[in-house]
Parts: structure tokens; sequence; C-alpha cells
């Protein structure tokens, strides 16, 4: 069984929820952890832990989020990211978990300080990929944060229809939206992504999205449900044939 798990953004006690339901129910020999597991929430140091234990115990793809990707700019002053100010908007619920409270303000505090609260976690965090490939029982799936930018575009040919600021910042992959405008899959894909939160787009549902083509083919399955703004945390189950289901659980943090 594998087992994708959709945006966390520092709920730990969601995710704990989330893992122990799952391996209740299943036995999961891969866990797909889709971005975003840090910022937003108040707990981005402890759901890193968590994976970093999950993943002494089992096999974790980590993919990358554009909330990751702007915490390493930040940390190694890559530049990437000059229009953002990551660090003084979403990025500070992060520098606070990662300090243990010490630094409540960056204003007058320079990256240099924070750098030694985040670097023993930062091999994991830049281990992280920009996209997965699966097969199961002839279902071929297709894994990323934010799905893909060009339709009929392989993955390793998406950066070629960037610009240079999209290339530096991974844009097919972290940033996009166009998934949610695919009229048909994206090659033979059933593509799996989180990025835009269900749970505030839709009124209040927690479930996840699965858009199909005219023809009954699934598009492209949405499992950010939203849990850091009172949603949901989702994991999309996918057997040995192929067919999935979803557990999902309430935001507990």
């Amino acid at each position: 069984m594998i087992a994708a798990i959709g945006d966390i953004h520092g709920c730990v006690k969601s995710l704990d929820a989330l893992i122990n339901s799952v391996l209740r129910k299943c036995d999961v020999s891969r866990f797909f952890i889709l971005g975003d597991f840090v910022d937003r929430g108040k707990s981005s140091l402890e759901v890193t832990k968590l994976l970093l234990g999950l993943a002494n115990d089992f096999n974790v793809l980590l993919l990358r989020g554009n909330h990751e990707d702007m915490l390493i700019d930040y940390v190694r002053g890559e530049g990437r990211y000059p229009d953002y100010k990551w660090q003084e908007r979403i990025g500070l619920s992060a520098i606070r978990s990662f300090s243990g409270g010490l630094v409540s303000d960056v204003t007058d505090i320079s990256r240099e300080d924070v750098f030694h609260y985040f670097a023993p976690y930062m091999s994991f965090i830049e281990s992280s990929r920009d996209y997965a490939e699966e097969t199961a029982g002839g279902v071929k799936f297709f894994f990323s944060h934010a799905g893909a930018a060009f339709n009929g575009v392989a993955p390793e040919n998406q950066y070629d229809y960037c610009s240079f600021r999209e290339r530096a910042i991974r844009h097919p992959f972290l940033w996009s939206r166009e998934i949610m405008k695919f009229d048909r899959p994206y090659f033979n894909y059933i593509t799996v992504h989180g990025h835009i939160p269900l749970f505030t787009n839709r009124g209040g549902d927690k479930k996840p999205l699965v858009r199909k083509d005219k023809k009954g083919a699934v598009i492209n399955i949405d499992i950010d449900t939203g849990c850091v703004y009172g949603g949901a945390l989702t994991a999309m189950l996918i057997d040995h044939t192929g067919k999935y289901e979803f557990e999902t659980v309430k935001c507990t943090d």
C-alpha cells in the first residue's frame, strides 16, 4: 500500500493522528509527502522530527513544496525569492518553531543568526524532490506538490517552457495551479497533488477533489484539504491494483 499525504503546514497533532490511523488500517510500504509540511501552523519543527522518525521506519519519499523552497532560499541565502520576505510573513511561524520560541521577531535578527536553528535539518529538507512517478496494477500515478504546468510536456522538459525566474523557483511543480485547467489527464497519469487548499475554496468541504474528463478518466486528485485552516489532513491510499481510497482526520492543532 502507498500512502500520499497532503499539505501538513506545521499541524503535528493532525499528522500524528493520520499516520496512526493509516497504519492501523493498512500495511504501508511507502509514504509520499507532498510538500508544504512547514509554515503557517505552530509546529514546523515537530512535524519535521516526526517525518524524520517515519523515514527511519518506512520508505519515505519527500516532495518539495513552495514553502520548503522558500525556507531553503532564506536559510541558504540564495536570493531566488527577493520580493517574498518569507521570514517576515509566513516563515515567521517556522522560525519560531525551529528556534524553540527564542526568535519571536525577525526584524532585528540576521539570517546568519537564524541559520543554526535550521542547520541540523537542512539535509533532510533539501532531499525533497520535484516529482515522483509510481505504477500500481498498471495504473500510473504522478506525484508533485502542485501537479504540472504544461499538459503534454514530459516532467523532465517542463522547465524548457519556463522563464529564468520560473525555473529558479521550480514553478511547474511547486507553484503552478494550471493542473486545475487541464481537460485531460497528464499523459496517462493520475496526477496527485496538494497546493490548492480545498477547505477554503469549497465552503468548508473537507473532502479531496477528484477531477475527471468527459470520458470519466481521472485528470487530477487534490488532497490538500486545508488542515491548517481548520479543515482536515488527508492521505490517499493506493493498493497494488491501483485502486485508491482516502483517509482523513479533522484538524486537531
